[in-house]
């Protein structure tokens, strides 16, 4: 169906060839694909029509101006996405606009004009054009790109096949109306890299379908903050979410009073730390994990996988130069090891309680147990008895040993929330038992946080924490997507990644 907006756009096309306005007549001696006659009957007039041309003609050039490469040299960015002729949400950008000033960041929206006919108007135009790039680099970081592509506010999945492209980058931010995150393929003799889509202040109109349903309930209000780390070198993204006109970030609250922007200290819910592996830990994202815990002074922390158990890893039950060269501790040692540490990092954290949550690495035990392999392993028999009567008995199998009384150990199966949610689950165990993946926990829960691959990742409701554990163990390559990564559950039921 004929639009306005396209006899507008033509003729603005044909404006712009002319280099100058064009009358009437000189309108009709170019032979146009649209009748003058059309158009005075649109409306009302050759008059009225050109008077809304200017309007929409200076628009148009006020748009293509700013599309352009922009370079930021400020150590803190905060990146949003605005989509082309959509109205914004005005209280959003008051938040981000306010707290880029308390937090002395650069605010930039990233434009993308999917639809050549929709332009915002002079107002907007005016108000948003301060902010508005396509591109940005930064000087501090040159491994560092956020990029305007033209996908649509619908797009479901905005960071497909971006390791393509990830060659010479490390942190990589793209336009969408999405808010998702992944880590990239990397060698770890070098630094991680990462991907993340924005999330946008822009309002929609969403249909009433299936597919419009899914839209308005995964688009994210919200922004992707950038923070210079002196000791990396490289930027290091955190994502926010815009609710009830909030901005929860880190041990921070941001929100309106009247027409200006106040922040003030605030602590966390809850926090879920990437995987522990004791006694495979690595010592730096425990110490920055510790620091995190005693900043944010969550009331509960969840750990998964908090040990490996490699003593009696099914998985290497047949690898005996492992079991010679890695693997020397007996289960009793490991264990003893394993709770030492973990007694050590509760103490030095401020008063908060510690949950265990089911993990795949406590399912070797129940594995080993199961096998038989008691009879067999002659040095792990006499705590392998011990731990069998444990569960015959329906007791905590490691009663014996000194736990920290803010240690508590979630039973299989039980749901743990906080805010909406979902924490209990390692994300190990799918449907029916089978293997599961973010999509299994997208479709299941309003929102989850999650553990096992290791892998930090955002989709859509799903939110995944990397881990705390050694990045080379005896199971893995040089080649990863592997990275240290804590989860934060704020008050308003927002999830952060901290890496």
């Amino acid at each position: 169906m004929l639009t306005k907006e396209e006899i507008l756009d033509y003729y603005y096309q044909l404006c712009v060839s002319a280099k100058k306005s064009l009358n009437r007549d000189q309108y009709r001696a170019l032979h146009p694909r649209y009748s003058s006659n059309l158009i005075e009957k649109i409306w009302g007039g050759w008059k009225n029509f050109v008077v809304e041309s200017d309007s929409y003609g200076r628009s148009s050039i006020k748009e293509d101006n700013f599309i352009q490469n922009n370079v930021s040299q400020n150590k803190k960015v905060i990146v949003s996405t605005v989509f082309s002729g959509e109205n914004y949400n005005k209280s959003a950008f008051e938040l981000l606009k306010g707290m880029a000033k308390i937090l002395n960041a650069e605010l930039r929206l990233l434009y993308v004009h999917t639809n050549k006919n929709k332009r915002f108007t002079e107002e907007q135009l005016d108000e948003l054009d301060p902010y508005l790039v396509q591109d940005l680099t930064f000087t501090h970081d040159e491994h560092a790109i956020c990029k305007s592509v033209n996908f649509r506010s619908s797009c479901k999945k905005p960071l497909t096949n971006i390791e393509k492209i990830s060659q010479h980058y490390k942190l990589i931010v793209v336009s969408s109306a999405k808010q998702q995150c992944k880590i990239l393929p990397y060698d770890t003799n070098e630094t991680f890299k990462i991907a993340y889509s924005t999330g946008t202040i822009s309002d929609f109109d969403y249909k009433n379908t299936i597919t419009g349903y899914i839209d308005k309930h995964f688009n994210k209000c919200g922004a992707v903050i950038l923070e210079y780390n002196d000791t990396l070198k490289r930027y290091l993204p955190r994502n926010i979410e815009i609710v009830n006109n909030e901005i929860y970030d880190e041990n921070f609250i941001y929100y309106l009073d009247g027409n200006s922007v106040k922040c003030k200290k605030t602590t966390v819910d809850a926090m879920v730390l990437g995987d522990l592996h004791l006694p495979e830990e690595d010592f730096m994202s425990v110490v920055t994990s510790v620091a995190q815990i005693n900043m944010y002074k969550p009331k509960q922390v969840l750990i998964g996988d908090w040990c490996s158990f490699n003593a009696i890893n099914h998985h290497e039950s047949n690898k005996y130069l492992n079991k010679v060269m890695y693997y020397q501790q007996s289960l009793e040692d490991e264990l003893e090891e394993s709770i030492e540490k973990l007694n050590k990092f509760v103490d030095m954290t401020e008063d908060c309680e510690f949950l265990i949550i089911h993990s795949n690495h406590d399912e070797f035990l129940d594995k080993w147990l199961n096998s038989g392999e008691i009879e067999k392993d002659k040095q792990n028999a006499v705590i392998g008895m011990k731990l069998y009567l444990s569960y015959v008995e329906h007791r905590d199998p490691y009663f014996r040993y000194h736990m920290n009384k803010r240690i508590k150990f979630l039973k299989k199966g039980e749901i743990f929330s906080v805010n909406g949610v979902v924490l209990s689950n390692h994300g190990h165990v799918g449907l029916c038992g089978s293997r599961a993946n973010s999509t299994t926990y997208v479709k299941t829960y309003e929102k989850s946080v999650t553990g096992h691959t290791h892998s930090p990742r955002i989709e859509d409701s799903n939110y995944t924490v990397g881990t705390c554990s050694q990045l080379n163990l005896t199971y893995t390559s040089h080649l990863s997507n592997w990275a240290f990564a804590n989860a934060l559950i704020h008050k308003n039921g927002a999830v952060q990644l901290i890496f």
